[in-house]
């Protein structure tokens, strides 16, 4: 395969890392068709927190009540029960045997709680709100976090990109897919109490011959060139996410660490003159203090990261549409309103779409 086509094609997969899904799973008659945001991507500097932080305090400043450790487990219109108002209530079925009335209800599950572990309706959600639901995807984006002592990095010409590109080696194609070379341990050990099998929604992994035709590239976010942070933000998105979350906390470590500085150390060679300094005492890799990961695939209350708009044919019957995500944005019952990312035409797979919506 010519080189520039290569890199191009492991480039184009990167992308996934948007979609929350490969490319080849993402319908490209819908590319693009939503009108998003003018400007680029902005980062919370002291990181989402403060910002759940005021909004909590907002909703009990206006006498709102919120309730930890509860799922709701049905949502149910309750008929003929009228109020001094007129308002016909919802009751809400928690687990542990809570119930919350109220006359108006929003539904912010994820899509991939109504898709794999929905809560019962009562009435039952209609047909086409039901297909809607099941024709769209749920994506994934991870991020395994790299914090070390020291930006060991930061010499390099890495250190002035926002985004670092990490591409795999000819000789190892796919050293990026992680340990298992894209095969899910549960695929080995095939033990149904397997903690690491695939969590519901996952991507069937590719076979190693795929993957060794089909490279893809990574994507990392320098925190210190950013923000002064020693870490790198490493994504792993979509089928690769998926193969993530099945490694141990000592698989992922020593398979990320393997990348970056693979990578990373390629360039400092380049800028010491082709030198080998990995010590500490002389500017090369430092201890690495901690390692942060997420797993929004095997959360359940998640399963998954954000949605996306699948791929279909026509002999498949009617494929997914922006009409779904029009249809998760009506109001049920009168008084049931459903938000969230997924229900946002023009912003959807992204932290302002859930916020606006």
């Amino acid at each position: 395969m010519d080189e520039q086509l290569r890199t191009a094609l492991m480039l184009s997969r990167s992308f996934q890392g948007w979609t929350g899904a490969p490319i080849d799973y993402v319908s490209l008659k819908w590319w693009g068709f939503n009108q998003d945001t003018e400007g680029g991507d902005g980062i919370l500097i002291r990181g989402y927190g403060e910002m759940v932080d005021w909004l909590k305090a907002e909703i009990e400043r206006l006498g709102g009540v919120f309730r930890l450790k509860a799922p709701v487990a049905a949502v149910e219109l309750v008929e003929g029960e009228e109020e001094d108002e007129g308002n016909i209530p919802e009751v809400m079925h928690a687990e542990l045997s809570s119930t919350f009335q109220a006359p108006y209800t929003l539904l912010t599950l994820p899509l991939g709680v109504l898709k794999y572990a929905p809560p019962t309706f009562t009435p039952p959600l209609s047909i086409r709100r039901q297909q809607a639901i099941q024709r769209l995807g749920m994506g994934l984006l991870d991020k395994i976090v790299l914090v070390y002592e020291k930006a060991w990095w930061a010499d390099t010409q890495s250190s002035n990109a926002m985004i670092n590109i990490l591409i795999p080696s000819d000789d190892d194609p796919t050293r990026l897919l992680g340990p298992t070379g894209g095969c899910a341990p549960s695929q080995v050990t095939a033990t149904p109490t397997d903690p690491t099998a695939p969590a519901k929604g996952a991507f069937p992994p590719r076979t190693p011959e795929w993957l060794e035709q089909n490279p893809q590239a990574l994507m990392a976010f320098d925190l210190h060139a950013q923000y002064g942070i020693p870490a790198l933000c490493v994504f792993v998105a979509g089928e690769f996410g998926d193969v993530a979350e099945t490694c141990t906390d000592a698989q992922t470590t020593e398979w990320v660490t393997g990348v970056v500085q693979q990578w990373l150390g390629g360039l400092m060679k380049q800028a010491t003159g082709g030198s080998d300094n990995t010590n500490t005492e002389g500017g090369g890799v430092t201890r690495l203090v901690e390692v942060l990961r997420t797993a929004w695939r095997k959360d359940e209350h998640a399963f998954g990261g954000y949605a996306y708009i699948p791929a279909g044919s026509d002999e498949e019957g009617p494929s997914a549409s922006p009409l779904g995500q029009a249809e998760l944005t009506r109001t049920m019952w009168d008084r049931c309103f459903w938000a969230g990312e997924h229900t946002e035409l023009n912003q959807y797979a992204s932290v302002h779409a859930a916020w606006t919506s």
